[in-house]
């Protein structure tokens, strides 16, 4: 999204005329009729031009003549930056990245994830549940704390974050017993600023 920037732009927003006869909706005309099709002004233009860049500057995005999907972005961001996720798969005795929790620092500055995990064999079953925070802090990200607000069984896990891309990833200790299964369910809050 860009303002426009094309021949006979100005860089002050013009005054506006007074409001028309008829508010209402654009219309194609009808010369059988004498009636006119709809002149688009460009108050209405400058209306709809702020409006949008209003929106995506909330989001703390910078407006990028070469995307077309910032007001997209920008809306996940203002009206629900929470994402719930489906479980998880946790591979036993390794590292993995988590789907969904990758932050791309041109966006956000933060984030916030509530979890739930969950490890069993035949011989142990455990439950655990926590707060991960991360941050984009001098050009890093980084996790906040030891590994955030944390209560339930030992879980053997700890997480990671590549500190240039933003993906946390769960690095799973070697769980011993036979017919392991492990899942994370979360949900995220990401934060612009």
């Amino acid at each position: 999204m860009h303002k426009i920037d094309s021949v006979g732009a100005v860089v002050s927003k013009p005054a506006e005329r007074a409001v028309g006869d008829v508010v209402g909706f654009f219309s194609p005309g009808d010369p059988s009729l004498g009636q006119p099709s709809t002149i688009v002004t460009y108050e209405w233009l400058n209306a709809v031009q702020g409006e949008l860049t209003a929106v995506i500057a909330a989001a703390g995005i910078a407006l990028d003549k070469t995307s077309n999907a910032q007001l997209l972005a920008a809306l996940a961001i203002l009206i629900n930056n929470t994402l719930e996720a489906a479980a998880f798969v946790v591979p036993n005795n390794a590292t993995t990245a988590i789907t969904g929790l990758l932050f791309d620092s041109a966006v956000y500055r933060s984030a916030e994830v509530k979890f739930d995990l969950r490890r069993k064999t035949d011989s142990f079953n455990g439950m655990y549940s926590g707060v991960l925070k991360a941050a984009y802090i001098a050009g890093a990200w980084v996790i906040l704390g030891p590994n955030g607000d944390e209560s339930g069984d030992d879980h053997g896990c700890t997480f990671s974050i590549n500190s240039s891309t933003g993906q946390i990833s769960i690095v799973a200790n070697n769980m011993t017993g036979t017919n392991y299964a492990a899942t994370i369910a979360y949900k995220v809050s990401r934060f612009a600023l």
